[in-house]
């Protein structure tokens, strides 16, 4: 990928193949100023939720399984219910109500109810279809739009409080992917991938104006990390889009860890030990080892997933493990995912950084790694490999 930076520039609007360009002005990110998006981050990230697969962006739907279904269903809905012509089975149903429609949730409603409520949104339509249902509602400072059919999903949200940002999303849940972010005054981020996984990306964000494609929306990102985690990312964090977590987050580089250093003699001993306190007789000694391993899963999840298969533990210390494994998982999910796609295991740049905070123990695996891909006979002198870097 070839990248400039030129004092001014204009931005192009033919994506070609492997191409970017960034220009810097002295204009200030419009896109971070105060309105309805920021005000609901909340619940905007519970609807969209962005991670990584593979080298594609997704639209992360298992967000929305932490939803809280809304209590909608109290009472009948009120309004007016027309039929039209439609199919065999007695034409399509729209409905025009006052409130959210009595039904039974998908997960992806919940959320789009949650982002409702939070937003005031009580005039309200639906229309279903065999194989479509779109729902909307208008608030004092917020209209939104979801659109389902199959495995495809559509938002739409546009503040009415004067920012008037706009936000659209499109996954049809086998690839294709497209996110644009528009702001009145000029500002705007578009994100487009292909089902087969080509990716172009382009934004004006302020000073910044950037324009890039590639095989995988993965390159573009590993290309350009330092600008999207400066100048992109920040951007559709403030508006509440829960974007892919960064390789440099403490998650990513304790799951980079356990990859390479096995659980030490000393990890399995710690760990014994702490899982013995769960069954202590005092509470507090209970609940402090609770919150150690807690503390300290990312080296020992290994061991806490053998420990919790044995026999003869007590019913608290199996349900205790049970909950630190399954919250584990939960949430490890994501960077294990994006350690894989990256393959960071292999990326010598991302190992010589982690160096100088590694603990003694986890040093001589990292090296060991180190030495393995670079071919390399440094030693454990993490001043030494980021020299070798520099000259390369």
């Amino acid at each position: 990928m070839m990248l400039k930076r030129f004092a001014t520039c204009v931005l192009v609007t033919v994506l070609s193949h492997a191409a970017a360009t960034v220009c810097n002005a002295a204009d200030a990110p419009r896109m971070l100023s105060k309105g309805t998006f920021d005000s609901l981050k909340t619940e905007i990230g519970g609807l969209i939720s962005i991670a990584i697969k593979d080298q594609s962006i997704q639209l992360n739907r298992k967000q929305w399984e932490s939803q809280k279904e809304e209590e909608v269903a109290n009472g009948q809905a009120q309004g007016n219910i027309n039929v039209m012509p439609g199919n065999a089975a007695g034409g399509n149903i729209q409905l025009n109500i006052n409130r959210p429609f009595a039904r039974a949730q998908s997960p992806v409603d919940k959320a789009f109810t949650a982002l409702q409520a939070a937003a005031g949104g009580m005039q309200t339509s639906a229309m279903s279809t065999n194989q479509q249902r779109m729902r909307s509602f208008a608030g004092p400072a917020l209209a939104g739009k979801l659109i389902t059919q199959g495995d495809s999903v559509i938002f739409e949200l546009n503040e009415l409080d004067g920012s008037n940002r706009t936000l659209q999303l499109t996954d049809d849940g086998a690839g294709s992917f497209r996110l644009i972010l528009l702001h009145p005054e000029g500002d705007m981020v578009i994100i487009n991938q292909s089902a087969k996984g080509n990716a172009s990306v382009a934004f004006m964000i302020g000073s910044e104006k950037f324009i890039a494609s590639d095989k995988s929306y993965l390159k573009i990102y590993q290309s350009n990390q330092d600008l999207f985690e400066k100048t992109l990312y920040p951007v559709l964090r403030h508006v509440g889009i829960g974007m892919m977590i960064s390789p440099d987050s403490p998650q990513v580089r304790a799951a980079v860890l356990s990859m390479i250093v096995p659980p030490t003699s000393d990890d399995q001993t710690e760990a014994a030990a702490l899982i013995k306190r769960l069954d202590d007789p005092d509470f507090a000694t209970r609940e402090k080892a609770r919150e150690d391993l807690i503390a300290r899963v990312d080296r020992f999840h290994p061991i806490l997933r053998e420990k919790s298969a044995e026999a003869g533990l007590s019913a608290e210390t199996s349900e205790s493990l049970r909950q630190i494994i399954n919250n584990y998982d939960a949430r490890s999910t994501e960077s294990q995912q994006l350690a894989q796609s990256m393959k960071l295991t292999d990326d010598a740049g991302y190992l010589i950084r982690l160096l100088p905070g590694l603990k003694p123990a986890e040093r001589p695996a990292v090296i060991a790694q180190l030495q393995k891909i670079t071919s390399q006979t440094i030693g454990d002198d993490p001043a030494a490999w980021q020299a070798w870097q520099e000259s390369k």
